[in-house]
Parts: C-alpha cells; sequence; structure tokens
C-alpha cells in the first residue's frame, strides 16, 4: 500500500521521458529567433544601402535595395515607408497597391505588431487614397487638354502637340492623346519616305518581332536617372553633360547576339559642336561594344571598343582625339537640325549594317564583341528624344531559316 501511495505523491518517471522532446522544441524555437534575427540585420543593411541611394539620386537603385529589404524581413517599417514614398513620387498607382497588400499580407501574421508598424500601414492607406484621388483629377483634365489638341492641329499644329503632350504627362495612360499626337507629329518624317515596314530586306532575313517600345507608359525595361535618361510626354529623353559622354540600356538580361532594332532619333539641345546620338549594341560589362550616331550637322560615326582592339573606327574617316568618339562621315540622307530622322542597325553574325531613314550608309565587318545588350548613346553636351524602338530577329540569307 505504501508503494502506491508513493507512486501518486511521486508520478514522476513518464514526465522525464518528455524532456528530450521538450528540449528539441526549444532548440528549434531558437534557431527561427537567430534565423529572425540575421534576416532583419541583412534587411537593415539593404534599407542602408537604399538610403544611400536615394541620396545619390538614383531611385530605381534604391527601389531594388529597398524591395531587396522587405524580402529577407517583410515587416520591415522603414523600408516600406521609403518604397512607398518611391511609388507615390512616381504616381506608379499599381506599384503601391500592390506593395500596400504585400504588407497587409505580412503584417497581419505579426502576433503583436509594434506601434510603428501601425502606424505604416494608416501612411501607406492614405497615401493610396491620395494617388486614386490625384488619377481621377489627372485623367478629367488629361481629357480637357486632349480636347484642346483635337481642336488645334488644323489651325496650329505646334500648339496642338504641346496641348498633346501636357495631356500626356498629366495622364501617361491617355492612349487617345498618344495616338494623337504621334499621328501629328509623325507627318513631317512620314511626308519624306511613304515606304513602310524595317529596311534591310537585302541584307538578311527579317524575324519575329522582339521588343516594341512606343515609351507611353514607363516601364523598368529602360534604365531611368535623374538628369541623364527619363520618360516624358510620350519619349525617352537621354541628355549628357559637356565632356561627359552618356549611354542607356535596356535590361541588362536582355543580350542578343543577331538583331535588326530601329528607333526614331530627334536632336533636343546642344551645347557643344559635334553632339551626337544613337546606339550602342553588343555592350558588355568590361566596356566592350559598338556603337553608330548620327550628328545634327548631317555627319555620322561607327566604332567598336574592345580590349582585343581597343577603339577602330569603321568609317575611315574619323578626325578628332583618340579617347572620343567623332562623327566625321557625312551622308545626305541624315536629316539636320533638330529633324526626325530614324536610325536603324543589324548585326548578322560578324557583318553590321548601318541605316538612317531607310537608306543604307554603311556596312562592314567584324568580329570583335559577338554579343551583349543594346542601348542608346549621346555625345558630350547633347539631349535626345528617342520614340518607337522596334528589335526584330534576324538570320543571314543563306541560312535557310524562314523570313517573315
Amino acid at each position: 500500500m505504501e508503494s502506491c501511495k508513493s507512486s501518486k505523491i511521486y508520478p514522476g518517471i513518464k514526465p522525464m521521458r518528455r524532456l528530450p522532446q521538450i528540449f528539441m522544441v526549444a532548440l528549434i524555437l531558437l534557431v527561427c529567433l537567430i534565423a529572425v534575427a540575421d534576416d532583419r540585420e541583412m534587411a537593415d543593411l539593404f534599407h542602408n544601402a537604399g538610403v544611400k541611394a536615394l541620396e545619390s539620386g538614383d531611385k530605381e537603385k534604391a527601389a531594388g535595395q529597398f524591395q531587396k529589404a522587405l524580402k529577407r524581413y517583410p515587416t520591415h517599417p522603414d523600408a516600406v515607408v521609403q518604397l512607398g514614398i518611391i511609388f507615390t513620387s512616381q504616381v506608379d498607382i499599381s506599384g503601391l497597391t500592390k506593395l500596400y497588400g504585400e504588407w497587409l499580407k505580412a503584417f497581419k501574421g505579426l502576433a503583436q505588431p509594434s506601434r510603428k508598424q501601425i502606424e505604416v500601414s494608416v501612411k501607406l492607406k492614405s497615401r493610396l487614397t491620395d494617388l486614386y484621388e490625384l488619377e481621377k483629377i489627372n485623367k478629367k483634365y488629361s481629357k480637357k487638354f486632349a480636347a484642346l489638341g483635337r481642336s488645334l492641329k488644323r489651325k496650329d499644329k505646334d500648339a496642338a502637340l504641346k496641348a498633346y503632350a501636357n495631356a500626356m504627362e498629366i495622364d501617361p495612360g491617355n492612349s487617345s492623346a498618344a495616338r494623337d499626337y504621334k499621328k501629328l507629329a509623325g507627318a513631317e518624317f512620314d511626308s519624306s519616305d511613304k515606304s513602310k515596314g524595317p529596311v534591310g530586306k537585302k541584307d538578311f532575313k527579317l524575324g519575329k518581332l522582339v521588343v516594341s517600345e512606343d515609351y507611353s507608359t514607363p516601364s523598368n525595361h529602360w534604365y531611368q536617372r535623374d538628369n541623364f535618361c527619363w520618360y516624358k510626354n510620350g519619349k525617352y529623353f537621354v541628355q549628357s553633360e559637356p565632356g561627359f559622354t552618356y549611354s542607356s540600356r535596356y535590361e541588362e538580361k536582355f543580350r542578343p547576339s543577331d538583331f535588326y532594332m530601329e528607333v526614331e532619333l530627334r536632336l533636343l539641345e546642344k551645347q557643344t559642336e559635334g553632339a551626337a546620338g544613337g546606339f550602342l549594341f553588343c555592350h558588355n560589362s568590361d566596356g566592350s561594344c559598338y556603337f553608330y550616331m548620327i550628328t545634327f550637322e548631317g555627319k555620322f560615326g561607327a566604332w567598336v571598343n574592345s580590349r582585343t582592339t581597343g577603339k577602330k573606327d569603321f568609317t575611315g574617316k574619323e578626325v578628332g582625339p583618340p579617347q572620343k568618339l567623332t562623327c566625321s562621315a557625312t551622308s545626305k540622307h541624315i536629316k539636320k537640325g533638330k529633324s526626325k530622322n530614324l536610325l536603324a542597325v543589324a548585326k548578322v553574325g560578324t557583318k553590321m549594317f548601318c541605316y538612317v531613314n531607310k537608306k543604307k550608309i554603311l556596312s562592314f565587318e567584324d568580329a570583335a564583341v559577338s554579343s551583349g545588350c543594346v542601348g542608346f548613346m549621346v555625345n558630350p553636351g547633347s539631349k535626345y528624344e528617342y520614340d518607337n524602338f522596334k528589335l526584330y530577329e534576324v538570320a543571314p540569307l543563306d541560312s535557310g531559316k524562314d523570313g517573315k
């Protein structure tokens, strides 16, 4: 009987068997806490990098850093606030809506949200509400400017273009204003050459259209940086300061080897003689690439820069310092001054073909660089407007592949 009483007073052996299980649970919790701490620490590093990028004026890089911070720690209050400010400044309603939804999803999973995290939710909702109201107002006034443009297009072309430009600036999504603007602005270019479609049928077989950009809506495909490259009024602008050459590239992961590309190009401002704009292609991280540019004076140039060959001019007429890209060859097909020119270039294996206003003005062969990303280039002291960019696949005429 005593032993039975003793077993009731000391039920003891069974709980001892559960100690290893309790220990394992505690260990798992400790590992999880350490992992969360590491995620928060990494998120702080990304956030700080984003703040530095903002201070240098690079919003695109800053947004990328803040997004990395939120990926590591979805409820990082400072990162989400900074990213919300960027979306608000860009009037990016879809971006801010997605950010707010992701934040709410992460926020609801918190057992005890901090006061700061609660305040962030209120701020994001307030910003989103403001943007929706702004969008309504913008659409209303954008329609008014578009109507003004339609009423002026037969009386005063310049005033009509300005009205359409205002409509698109207020509401980049106003597709009817964008179409009317392009139709009216394109009359100058279309009157010179009524032929349609890309050029180069005698030089290669044209394949499918891979990229088409009318720049009516800003996207992340093209690099954007204050005072150097940006979207506005359904156009893409690239400019460079005197003494400084600047390039803007399509997304780095897009690296075609053989292609045909074209773009409408117009000089807007020049601070130095020889201001030029055009393409760069087959660009790589070591700086190797090809260039093809024209000037407002009716000149053009084409070069390669690589580690093996250095800088090489393919026109054979360059006159200027070796460290600069000086357009020295001339062509009657280039419209001078601030007129619009259709610039095009094709790379088919080691063969290159350069066109302006649907006329081939240069061809050459070179194997220094095989592939890389594509983009635009401007010489020192110039500001250029780019529009209607297209890039096609191509194949050699004797490849046996069907062109379209």
